[in-house]
C-alpha cells in the first residue's frame, strides 16, 4: 500500500466539525478539504469534541478500499 499522509488540527476552526465520529470519506468535490496540496482518494477523520481531532489521507484507492472493508465490517461510518 502507498504512503500516507496525516494531519492533527486544533481548535478554533469554525469550519470543523471537532466532536465527529471515526469516518472514512472521500475529498469534498468543491475543494474544501486541505491536504497541503497532496492528491488523494480520502481520509479517515474523528475527534473527541475535547481538542483531539485527527485526519489521515489517503493517497490511493486501494488502501482507501481496504479501509472501506474494514470500517464495514465495524459498523463504522462510511462516505463513499
Amino acid at each position: 500500500m502507498g504512503r500516507e499522509y496525516s494531519e492533527v488540527r486544533r481548535p478554533p476552526d469554525p469550519n470543523v466539525d471537532y466532536k465527529r465520529p471515526l469516518m472514512l470519506r472521500r475529498p469534498c468535490r468543491c475543494g474544501c478539504d486541505f491536504r497541503d496540496g497532496k492528491s488523494g482518494v480520502g481520509y479517515i477523520t474523528g475527534g473527541d469534541g475535547k481538542g483531539a481531532f485527527f485526519s489521515l489521507w489517503i493517497e490511493n484507492e486501494e488502501t482507501f478500499q481496504a479501509a472501506k472493508k474494514v470500517f464495514r465490517k465495524h459498523k463504522l461510518e462510511v462516505h463513499d
